[in-house]
């Protein structure tokens, strides 16, 4: 089975349309039913319309029996289909299927207002052709490989090279004091199609403020310096009164010392 089918968006309010078993049912009889009016064993089929069973449509679509029995309940239901039973098979019709399936070609207007929605389209059109037509050449200051890549980078990003493009890179790199060269290749190694100043500016920014102690860990610093300041002043004061004997004993050894040297000192009447 070969050719095309037009899936009109009124499908969009058909009231099944979120239960998936049911909209794939829909989808898949509207392929498959003729395009054509046929025969089948005496039987005349016309288009929109197919022979078929439960079972071989459980199959084609992969859906259990069960949902294929729901499924098409609800389309009956809803009036999308009906279904002529015989005594050895079914034909399921697709009651809107001349409506939806217009023979007309798809780019022939049906009013004057599509006419006019048309031709914005086509404009648009022509000038991605023109686009794809411009050709940005190898800036003389960047290298060839260098230049190849960043090509490759933005051909799979699908993000063609511009002249505009080209000359924004080079006034991002200037706001850097970089070349063209240097943000090209800053880009090709972190994959980027483009280059902005700001992304470098707002990296640097990000990792200075970690370098930064936060506000805990200048407390936490600050404690610490008082804390050995303290622990310093207790020592100092701990030597003191060794300090103050030591000055003591000194002064007792010079006082033995001047005793020794005049003779002891003889108490006389007055």
């Amino acid at each position: 089975m070969s050719g095309w089918i037009k899936l009109h968006r009124v499908m969009l309010d058909f009231e099944w349309y979120d239960d998936h078993d049911t909209t794939r049912l829909l989808v898949h009889l509207l392929l498959t039913v003729n395009h054509e009016p046929s025969r089948y064993k005496g039987h005349v089929i016309p288009a929109g319309s197919r022979v078929a069973g439960r079972i071989a449509l459980a199959h084609e679509t992969g859906l259990s029996e069960r949902s294929i029995r729901t499924g098409l309940e609800r389309l009956k239901a809803s009036g999308e289909v009906t279904i002529k039973t015989t005594s050895k098979f079914s034909i399921i019709s697709m009651t809107k299927w001349e409506k939806l399936q217009d023979k007309r070609p798809a780019d022939c207007p049906a009013d004057d207002q599509q006419v006019t929605s048309i031709r914005p389209h086509l404009k648009n059109v022509r000038i991605k052709e023109e686009k794809k037509k411009e050709y940005i050449g190898r800036p003389a200051d960047v290298p060839e490989k260098l230049w190849n890549d960043h090509l490759a980078i933005r051909k799979a990003k699908r993000q063609p090279i511009t002249q505009t493009a080209l000359d924004g890179i080079r006034t991002q790199a200037d706001k850097l004091g970089w070349t063209l060269e240097r943000a090209l290749t800053e880009a090709c190694e972190r994959g980027w199609a483009s280059f902005k100043a700001e992304w470098i500016l707002n990296e640097r920014k990000e990792t200075t403020h970690a370098t930064r102690p936060t506000k805990a860990q200048r407390v936490d610093a600050a404690l610490q310096v008082f804390l050995d300041e303290e622990r310093e002043r207790e020592e100092r004061a701990a030597c003191q009164p060794d300090q103050a004997e030591h000055r003591h004993l000194q002064h007792v050894r010079e006082g033995a010392g001047e005793r020794d040297e005049h003779g002891p000192r003889l108490l006389t009447d007055a």
